[in-house]
């Protein structure tokens, strides 16, 4: 199967996910000022899609802490196996292959360090401008720009994880670009929802402008990357 078509086989049931809290987070701008908005917005939802895909995206909410949790301590596990493996192979290469693989790995941990340097950068902006007052009255557009970049900046060291050291390609792919789109979403948002409405600010934002192009950059990088790494024809482990 072409990487691509598959990438969009995961990408495409990921997109049901971020439908759902997108009309979540919709909803939220209606009812967040009742004390019982929670209940409303899931009998909302429930009255638009399956239980199971409501229940299956409260899931990710709730767990999605414990799971990162256990999954890093696995992944610190595996990578100091992986890196024996990795040294073991490397010496029954000749050098040449040696050194062209060891710039390939230490291509694609700059590219990953980047993507999810850059990502997180953009959440933490978006917080520090959350924080400032000249913001008050924009509350819930910056609760879902805020979501938006999180998801973002999450969805790219889960593309990382997904390429190393099982090398999903197709898994990889499909998270960096659900984190490409909600870069963009949020870059959307907060040029519409707020700059916009509010020339006045709108200088004092633009290094967060800047940050988020920077960011999608790098994000594209990896994607463009990771699919000729697919395609390449090899027997390596990462």
């Amino acid at each position: 199967m072409d990487i691509n078509h598959a990438a969009n086989e995961v990408e495409n049931k990921l997109k049901i996910t971020d439908k759902v809290a997108r009309d979540y987070y919709s909803l939220m701008r209606v009812y967040f000022p009742l004390p019982s908005f929670e209940d409303i917005i899931l009998d909302r939802l429930e009255d638009k899609y399956d239980n199971s895909i409501v229940n299956g995206f409260l899931d990710i909410c709730s767990s999605y802490g414990l799971d990162q949790e256990q999954e890093k301590q696995e992944d610190e596990h595996e990578r100091e196996n992986d890196e024996e493996d990795f040294e073991e192979f490397l010496k029954d290469l000749p050098s040449g292959k040696s050194e062209e693989l060891i710039k390939k790995e230490e291509k694609f941990q700059n590219l990953s360090n980047l993507m999810c340097s850059m990502t997180g950068s953009v959440a933490l902006t978006v917080c520090n401008i959350f924080s400032s007052t000249i913001l008050e009255n924009n509350t819930q557009d910056m609760i879902n720009i805020l979501t938006l970049t999180a998801m973002a900046h999450l969805s790219s060291g889960q593309a990382i994880a997904e390429l190393f050291p099982n090398r999903e390609f197709a898994e990889s792919i499909a998270y960096a670009k659900r984190s490409q789109n909600n870069l963009k979403n949020a870059q959307n948002l907060l040029e519409k929802c707020i700059i916009n409405s509010s020339p006045a600010i709108g200088p004092m934002l633009e290094p967060a402008k800047s940050l988020f192009q920077q960011a999608s950059q790098a994000v594209d990088n990896f994607i463009t990357e990771t699919i000729k790494l697919a395609n390449e024809d090899f027997d390596t482990p990462f």
